[in-house]
């Protein structure tokens, strides 16, 4: 905080916590009652941002990752909107993408989730074989969190 680094909704960090990175979830000012009175009281209202830093547990799962450490869910509330889509998938459920959208930063413009649970995750500028990737999902979404906030369904295609 000091160094005036800006955190945003989905921005992952390893400066929080040393072996661990952790995440910023945009809290949902319905809660904004419930969790920050002071707050309130001193902006006169809700109109302010807030974010959540989240920590995974021990095996570096997120509360709204399968297996996450149930134990630890009540030590922290996920306070983000619950429409927010989170991954019913394993996070190493093999995803296709190209070596452009890792490699290049190309932006994900294309999200297929086929009837099979395939995920593919692509720039739509490239339609080369030996260009194709396959990665873990939680790289997709480490290095593009842009993916969960931008489609809230998991229909076969979804194209932004």
């Amino acid at each position: 905080m000091r160094s005036e680094t800006e955190f945003k909704d989905w921005h992952a960090s390893s400066d929080i916590l040393d072996g661990y990175s952790c995440i910023f979830r945009d809290v949902d000012r319905s809660l904004y009652p419930e969790h920050f009175g002071y707050a309130r009281w001193f902006h006169e209202g809700d109109s302010f941002p807030m974010l959540q830093c989240v920590w995974p547990d021990k095996s570096i799962r997120f509360p709204w990752e399968p297996d996450f450490n149930s134990q630890l869910i009540s030590s922290q509330p996920i306070l983000a909107a619950k429409s927010a889509l989170r991954f019913a998938d394993n996070r190493n459920t093999a995803a296709i993408t190209t070596r452009q959208v890792i490699e290049k930063d190309y932006p994900i413009l294309v999200v297929f989730h086929d009837e099979d649970g395939d995920w593919q995750f692509v720039c739509g500028t490239i339609d080369e074989t030996d260009d194709g990737r396959i990665v873990a999902l939680h790289e997709i979404v480490k290095s593009h969190p842009s993916v969960i906030e931008s489609f809230s369904t998991r229909s076969a295609v979804h194209v932004w």
